[in-house]
């Protein structure tokens, strides 16, 4: 969408052109392996006046995080579905692969021990989530090192080789054994079961905030996944939540800046 104002109105009209690239990168700033995906998006759609425009980006911001979750819940269903990977407990939206030690993950996680031995310097206790994300957010940027840009492919397999083997994970066999080919063990959630955790009064999507948006839905339906769900399900699931009796549809001050919101008939009597 973009905004388009005609005598004095202003009001949000559809365009064409999105355009959105993907840059797949392998590794962290610390040269630890990690699948990730830059996209880049151009700023610049075509109404149908035919001129060439800025969209409105307030959606955007809204939906980001719901993104990224939906990648997540993409690579853990392929993965699951093409070497039988299992998934262990969801954490911020993402999921370790069974099978890893805890050692074994650290050894390939130093951005996260660096963050975690900055926080732990700074000695500060934390009121809320909220306020820890907050202080993990600046401990990664105080911890932040340069790209390293002398570390080429060759470099960077001989290093992880090394580091693997220290670890117990010398082969590629034993990598394959500690986590291919497993038995999904994770018991399948029922439309009912997943609906009761979305409005769980204490883990729900009203535990911190009184409203949330369908993005909010969707991120929260993509981290229970585990690989479980496509996208098309993850979405049909989300629009079903928000028509059932266990969501209360609210009106916002102003419809033309604000995402639709809910929140949850209990909340809601509340």
């Amino acid at each position: 969408m973009a905004r388009q104002q005609t005598d004095g109105v202003r009001r949000r009209v559809a365009t064409s052109g999105f355009a959105v690239a993907g840059f797949a990168h392998r590794t962290s700033r610390e040269g630890d392996p990690q699948l990730h995906t830059h996209c880049l998006i151009a700023n610049l759609v075509h109404r149908a006046d035919g001129s060439f425009v800025a969209f409105d980006a307030n959606p955007l911001f809204d939906w980001r995080k719901a993104a990224g979750s939906i990648y997540q819940a993409e690579l853990q269903r392929l993965l699951t579905e093409r070497l039988g990977v299992e998934w262990g407990p969801e954490k911020n939206a993402c999921r370790e692969m069974v099978g890893f030690g805890r050692h074994q993950l650290r050894s390939f996680s130093k951005r996260t021990v660096a963050i975690e031995a900055e926080l732990e310097a700074r000695g500060e206790a934390y009121e809320s989530p909220a306020a820890r994300m907050r202080a993990n957010d600046a401990a990664s940027l105080a911890t932040r090192p340069a790209k390293d840009h002398s570390l080429t492919p060759t470099l960077l397999a001989e290093r992880w080789q090394g580091e693997a083997a220290e670890v117990g994970l010398d082969s590629a066999a034993a990598v394959e054994a500690a986590v291919v080919g497993r038995r999904d063990t994770t018991a399948e959630l029922s439309a009912e079961e997943l609906m009761a955790t979305l409005v769980d009064p204490d883990a729900g999507l009203c535990a911190t905030r009184a409203r949330f948006t369908e993005a909010k839905v969707v991120e929260a339906i993509s981290a229970a996944s585990a690989g479980r769900w496509t996208t098309a399900q993850i979405l049909g699931l989300a629009e079903q939540f928000l028509s059932s009796e266990h969501v209360v549809r609210l009106v916002a001050d102003d419809q033309r800046r604000r995402a639709r919101e809910w929140s949850t008939a209990a909340h809601r009597a509340l």
